[in-house]
């Protein structure tokens, strides 16, 4: 799993826009992209041209989670 997560950054690093934009967190307006990898959906923004991991989420969890008031907003 580990690897395959490593592998996913490595995926970002060189092709930051292969992720589609992130329809549950579109309510924030800044652009969130995600990446699947394995049972974890890695969430991330493009900063000035700097790819930030907002967070990985565990996709066998209901995806309203990622609306969660208590979740921090980055």
């Amino acid at each position: 799993m580990r690897r395959q997560i490593l592998k996913s950054f490595k995926q970002l690093e060189h092709n930051p826009n292969s992720g589609p934009i992130e329809p549950n967190l579109t309510r924030l307006k800044k652009n969130h992209r995600y990446l699947v990898s394995g049972h974890y959906k890695l969430i991330y923004r493009i900063i000035d041209k700097q790819v930030i991991i907002n967070d990985v989420f565990d996709t066998r969890q209901n995806p309203s989670k990622m609306n969660d008031e208590n979740r921090k907003e980055e």
